[in-house]
């Protein structure tokens, strides 16, 4: 596709917040981003820049309108050199849902591509992301009630990743975001360095092999022990990842969350203290001691080539809401909030 100037604007737009070895960040190439009310045009449509709703260190991701009929959707941006291809991946893992109708994954919209500048790819938009909401409440944590209804919710959005052989391999509050229609539901977002999964093909086609060594892969905070070591990723190293999660919603933080993603080795390090015994026990204060423990033993047993048994993993989070006298059908602590208003 070629860049081309519509009557009204330069085209122009921009990537996300994705970096594999850090959390966040803004892009060193912010002149190549567009600015508001710029048009790009997609291999289908042309949409109108809006504001800018998550920062990247290789682009950006923007509201966008189309032109044609008004409707909303989002954008993510990828500046071309920025020395990652996140954004084909998100691409090939989003036509993939698309043709298998997963329905825990945003709609592919359009996709394109600015010469000089970014590829970018239109997609469903979604309301707020989990870390954000988070953020908005005291001391940034949510009741026991809401983290539990979204463990069976963001569970049920891994699995069905799972179940096309594809692992994450970012699991954090900032990739699962819901959408407020008549009920509340989630969805998984982010695709940038999720991968098939050993032994199978990948997400173009191509045999996957498994590595004896790889790069780091995910987000500090919450990558598994296995991704700090430098080895190849399963489907339980997302669920690892999934607990840190957890855990980090019902305590309003993790212990390693005063480090920076530069001091890998370091939350390596808190993170193998933190598995067993009284820091275990510390890490686990305000969360279903008994039950996030099993899943944690049962991660530490389970051999890398063997499947992940998500029907297991659920039964903990059932039994601790069980346990725990807790009523999943409460509203989520943000309806309950809209509702005192």
């Amino acid at each position: 596709m070629r860049a081309y100037y519509s009557a009204y604007s330069r085209l122009y737009m921009s990537s996300d917040n994705r970096d594999n070895n850090s959390e966040s960040g803004e892009t060193d190439n912010e002149e190549l981003l567009p600015k508001a009310n710029n048009v790009i045009r997609g291999e289908k449509d042309s949409y109108a820049i809006g504001k800018k709703l998550a920062p990247g260190r290789h682009g950006a991701v923007f509201e966008v309108l189309r032109r044609k009929d008004g409707k909303r959707f989002a954008a993510k941006l990828e500046i071309i050199d920025s020395g990652f291809n996140g954004i084909h991946v998100d691409y090939m893992v989003l036509k993939l849902a698309q043709k298998k109708e997963m329905k825990r994954i945003p709609q592919l919209i359009d996709r394109g591509k600015i010469e000089n500048h970014f590829k970018f790819i239109v997609m469903e938009k979604l309301d707020d992301n989990l870390h954000d909401l988070r953020n908005q409440f005291v001391e940034s944590r949510f009741s026991a009630t809401t983290v539990l209804k979204l463990a069976l919710e963001t569970l049920e959005c891994i699995e069905e990743l799972h179940g096309k052989n594809l692992i994450h391999r970012d699991i954090k509050p900032s990739n699962f975001a819901l959408k407020r229609d008549h009920d509340v539901k989630i969805y998984i977002i982010d695709f940038g360095l999720c991968k098939k999964v050993k032994g199978t093909t990948d997400v173009e086609g191509s045999e996957e092999h498994p590595k004896e060594s790889t790069h780091f892969n995910g987000t500090p905070r919450y990558a598994s022990l296995t991704a700090h070591n430098y080895r190849e990723q399963t489907q339980k190293d997302d669920i690892e990842s999934w607990m840190y999660m957890l855990i980090e919603m019902l305590n309003g933080g993790l212990p390693w969350n005063i480090y920076s993603h530069k001091d890998r080795e370091i939350i390596k390090e808190m993170k193998e203290s933190h598995r067993h015994g009284p820091l275990l026990k510390e890490l686990l204060k305000n969360c279903p001691q008994q039950q996030f423990a099993v899943i944690f033993n049962y991660l530490d047993s389970l051999p890398p080539t063997t499947p992940l048994d998500h029907s297991f993993i659920r039964a903990q989070i059932l039994e601790a809401i069980t346990s725990n006298g807790l009523n999943i059908i409460e509203p989520y602590d943000w309806e309950e909030a809209i509702q005192k208003q």
